[in-house]
């Protein structure tokens, strides 16, 4: 494995990426599959499973408290089932949502908060799954 202490880990990584003659495979709001809600902790996991070294994309909005959660979208209007602006909506207010998937199917989850979605990668372990790591993962405390 490439030491990349002196640059940049997502740099690194891809730089590694390149020097070794690989692909770089990127799961777009975490999501692999349609039955999957974007940016959600079942996603991550299960494009971890799929996927080992994937790079997860993914998006955080603030809430009207200053509280981080993954959401691609400023509203919760296409990806959940509670309406308005993320950033007009409390924590608990953005919390009692439910995602909904692309595909229709609603999950009994709420949008996952920055420390949910740190444990859920970390917890996961894909960051282990590449010869090219560029960082050690995020830990529930982050």
């Amino acid at each position: 494995m490439r030491s990349v202490s002196d640059a940049p880990a997502l740099a690194a990584y891809f730089d590694c990426v390149r020097q070794g003659g690989g692909v770089a495979i990127s799961a777009h709001r975490a999501q692999s599959a349609d039955d999957q809600a974007e940016n959600s902790i079942a996603a991550i996991e299960a494009t971890g499973r799929a996927i080992p070294g994937a790079i997860l994309e993914i998006d955080a909005v603030l809430t009207r408290d200053g509280r981080l959660v993954l959401m691609h979208d400023e509203t919760l209007d296409r990806t959940t089932t509670g309406h308005g602006r993320v950033a007009d909506r409390t924590l608990a207010e953005v919390k009692a949502a439910r995602l909904r998937a692309p595909d229709g199917t609603l999950t009994a989850a709420a949008p996952p908060t920055r420390s949910g979605f740190a444990f859920g990668i970390s917890a996961y372990t894909i960051w282990g799954r590449t010869r090219c790591a560029a960082s050690a993962p995020p830990t529930a405390s982050s």
